[in-house]
């Protein structure tokens, strides 16, 4: 019985080592499904802390309809450098709670390289994108039922106040 025990614990270890290491803690977001994205759509990774999603191609009129932070990937269908719009129906981060995603109702406009601090997006491979869905590495982060409707949520404390040097836009207008 020992023997077998001994050679039951083996397989048990080497079962281990063959199993994938168990998933990081999933925090990044895509703007769209691995479905959507197949549909000719071109892919930016978020590398600012903060980039804003507006309404329009002004950061002097845009007002903000929600937010991605570092990491995430914008699905754009229309580039019009250095703008990037990505489709009505995207997913976002709500601008207050950023743990929380809306479903965009209109267009939304992102700067990939912003006049004083620089590039905020960086095109990325489709096939690498393409990779990460496959390997389910995008945070499906709870909707946020009406952008303006108290949640469980707890609201970020600031309200664009932290923006800094490469973060914000100090022009935009908070919703």
């Amino acid at each position: 019985t020992h023997t077998l025990h001994n050679a039951s614990s083996m397989s048990d270890s080497q079962d281990a080592e063959k199993r994938p290491p168990k998933p990081q803690r999933k925090i990044n977001l895509a703007t769209c499904s691995a479905t959507a994205f197949g549909d000719n759509r071109l892919a930016f990774v978020t590398q600012s802390p903060i980039v804003l999603v507006l309404d329009r191609k002004s950061l002097e009129d845009g007002q903000i309809i929600g937010v991605l932070q570092e990491g995430d990937v914008a699905c754009a269908t229309l580039l019009d450098l250095p703008w990037i719009m990505i489709p009505e129906g995207s997913f976002v981060r709500h601008p207050k709670m950023r743990q929380g995603r809306i479903k965009l109702q209109r267009k939304g406009w992102l700067i990939s390289r912003h006049p004083q601090y620089g590039d905020l997006l960086q095109p990325v491979s489709a096939d690498h994108v393409r990779k990460l869905f496959e390997e389910e590495a995008f945070a499906k982060l709870p909707m946020v039922k009406d952008q303006g409707a108290a949640s469980n949520n707890r609201p970020v404390e600031d309200d664009y106040s932290d923006f800094k040097p490469a973060a914000g836009y100090p022009k935009a207008k908070a919703p």
